[in-house]
């Protein structure tokens, strides 16, 4: 096209991207940009390496940690108790055995008491027979070493079970403080669970509020500065179209001249409609999946409520909010 008519001082061509404008010389084929495509820049921030957390995992409530917990402390008191049982019940049978011991003990030195005496009474006598006097004594002594060991056994069983006895009230008391403990302590787990997720929950209430209207800012303000720089582009296009052909005119919104010129002027204030539609659509659509994706609670409704807001510019193209 340009070999064929590089005679020509200025010409211009249309094609199927509209606004994209070529201006010729006399000079064979030099071509250079008057007017560039609009394009307004959305660079939405991508965010990486964001850590998740397992819901079902932390949202519980205080009640659930300390029955949860309260399970546990009963189990591991079971534990404590069945093994002190069974300490007591070994324990119990050593002193069984002690007892049977401390008895046999006691009575060979009675036994070897009484030989003794028996060997006096032989010596004195000076022979094997006893009289009816010393085996009366024996008798008696005997009798007497026999009481002694059994009071001594008893006392020495007694003793152990007083013992054993204490043990077990030992046992008893601490396991008593530690249950009171242990479940105060759960008691406060619970409780400052509550608090800080009926705290958790205020904050995240209150960073959707401001996320939400930092999206309607930035929305907005989107908006108004693709506004501006849609009106001074569309100002440039009417200016060149006025350049090269005299009789097109524009009043107000109205443009007027030739059918084909009119026609692409409607075209590209189609084009730009449409392309600052999708725009205004990707930044309403990156601000609903940063809020609904991080609070799955919000109402689809609630970060869209400009959404059917009708906005005029000055080049008579009407650009429709969201879809």
């Amino acid at each position: 096209n340009g070999c064929i008519r590089f005679y020509k001082k200025r010409y211009y061509s249309t094609c199927k991207r509209y606004g994209c404008w070529y201006k010729y010389k006399t000079r064979y084929c030099f071509v250079r940009y008057c007017l560039q495509p609009f394009k307004f820049c959305f660079n939405p921030t991508k965010y990486t390496g964001l850590k998740t957390c397992v819901f079902p995992a932390v949202v519980r409530d205080g009640a659930t940690i300390i029955k949860e917990h309260c399970e546990k402390l009963e189990k591991a008191i079971l534990e404590y108790e069945t093994q002190f049982g069974e300490w007591k019940l070994k324990w119990t049978t050593y002193h069984t055995e002690y007892c049977t011991k401390y008895d046999e003990i006691i009575k060979s030195r009675h036994d070897w008491y009484i030989e003794y005496l028996r060997s006096q009474y032989i010596c004195a006598n000076n022979s094997t027979e006893l009289t009816d006097e010393q085996k009366a004594k024996l008798a008696e002594v005997q009798k007497e070493c026999d009481e002694k060991r059994t009071a001594a056994v008893e006392a020495y069983k007694l003793k152990l079970a007083e013992i054993l006895l204490e043990c077990a009230t030992k046992f008893s008391t601490s396991i008593i403080d530690y249950r009171t403990k242990a479940k105060s302590y759960i008691q406060s787990i619970g409780d400052n669970f509550d608090a800080c997720q009926k705290k958790r929950s205020e904050d995240i209430k209150a960073y959707k509020e401001k996320l939400e209207a930092k999206g309607i800012s930035a929305k907005q303000s989107l908006f108004e500065s693709m506004n501006k720089a849609k009106k001074s582009h569309w100002t440039k296009y009417l200016d060149i179209l006025k350049l090269h052909h005299d009789d097109f005119v524009v009043n107000g919104d109205v443009c007027d001249g030739p059918t084909d010129i009119v026609t692409m002027a409607n075209k590209y204030s189609e084009k730009l409609s449409e392309y600052c539609a999708a725009v205004l659509l990707e930044c309403d659509k990156y601000w609903e999946d940063i809020i609904l994706g991080w609070y799955s609670t919000i109402p689809a409704a609630t970060s869209a409520r400009n959404r059917n807001a009708s906005c005029p510019d000055s080049a008579g193209v009407v650009i429709t909010h969201g879809a």
